[in-house]
């Protein structure tokens, strides 16, 4: 599996959550909103739309759309490109397909 590969399917897990409206969270040890943090259900609209958009925004970082600015910085500097993977996957760090090769 590449690092793509494995955002991608990262993206995909959560653009299903964010549809069914129910994100899963993870967060830090210490962090405490005052709410249960484990799950955040039934998602206003506003809130699921700019998931959405987000989760879109990365696939199209991950795999760059032709004609996309980012596209030519890709295919200009390979290196930057993975480099950016690399600190998109960050958070995904604790799931079992993460390897340690993708550090930033």
């Amino acid at each position: 599996m590449t690092l793509a590969e494995f955002l991608l399917a990262r993206l995909d897990v959560a653009e299903e959550n964010a549809l069914r409206g129910c994100l899963h969270a993870e967060a830090p040890p210490d962090f405490d909103p005052g709410w249960d943090t484990s799950t955040v259900a039934d998602l206003p609209p506003i809130v699921a739309h700019f998931v959405l958009a987000d989760l879109q925004a990365k696939g199209r970082i991950v795999i760059p759309q032709l004609g996309d600015q980012w596209e030519q910085v890709a295919a200009h500097d390979p290196t930057a490109h993975q480099a950016v993977l690399a600190i998109l996957a960050r958070p995904y760090a604790d799931h079992p397909d993460y390897r340690d090769e993708w550090r930033p």
